[in-house]
């Protein structure tokens, strides 16, 4: 649909295997409102925007640091507003993920450890319950590209943008994702700046926001996918 492009963030597609495009500017922004650019992506990455991806695909360094600034996410979600927001640079252009987009629920198994479940436990039948649980949804990898350390950017990032690949062109055209499953305009306040803008992104989030579920998605980490399975 031609003719959604001109509403939307134009991304040159890099490489000739993959829709790839160069990854820069990997930042965070607080609650609060207080942004940082992180040691990452330095100058760039390649970055893979994947729909046979379930999660996050991030370089195991980089990982480490990222989640030193999301810190600890609550198994209830009860701290979800207090996270940060996940800021980058994709192709020239300004998008974030807010941490209803990169944090799931998933079930888990729980051992039942109260009186009457240690007693089972005892008695050799164990009783075990299902919970769900939340958490971030970046993973570990190492794979290098042509212009620095892979990611991928898999459903969490098409859940939050509504992305068109034009092959005729070598493009990838993205805008946030609307409650109708339509893409929204984009708003690129900060289209060529060297840092973070504050202001432009608080804009884009609330853009974003308006149109994500209240609640993270329920995401079965075993049937997630693997980009290399």
């Amino acid at each position: 649909e031609p003719y959604l492009h001109a509403q939307m963030a134009a991304i040159p597609v890099v490489g000739k295997h993959h829709w790839g495009a160069v990854l820069k500017q990997v930042g965070m922004r607080s609650a609060g409102g207080v942004s940082k650019l992180l040691d990452v992506c330095r100058p760039s990455c390649g970055a893979i925007i994947d729909s046979g991806t379930s999660l996050i695909g991030v370089p195991k360094k980089q990982l480490k640091i990222i989640e030193e600034e999301i810190g600890r996410v609550n198994e209830d979600c009860s701290n979800i507003d207090a996270l940060p927001t996940l800021t980058l640079n994709l192709g020239g252009h300004y998008f974030e993920l807010p941490p209803r987009s990169y944090v799931v629920r998933t079930p888990s198994p729980r051992l039942d450890t109260s009186d009457y479940g240690m007693y089972r436990i005892l008695t050799f039948q164990p009783k075990v319950d299902v919970v769900t649980v939340c958490m971030h949804a970046f993973f570990g990898m190492d794979q290098s590209t042509q212009h620095g350390p892979m990611w991928i950017l898999g459903d969490p990032w098409l859940r939050t943008y509504y992305t068109i690949y034009n092959r005729a062109s070598m493009m990838m055209y993205a805008a946030p994702a609307g409650a109708d499953c339509r893409p929204q305009r984009y708003l690129n306040f900060v289209d060529g700046a060297d840092d973070v803008n504050v202001t432009a992104f608080h804009l884009l989030s609330e853009e974003i926001a308006s149109t994500q579920p209240v609640a993270p998605v329920v995401v079965d980490l075993k049937a997630a996918r693997n980009p290399w399975a």
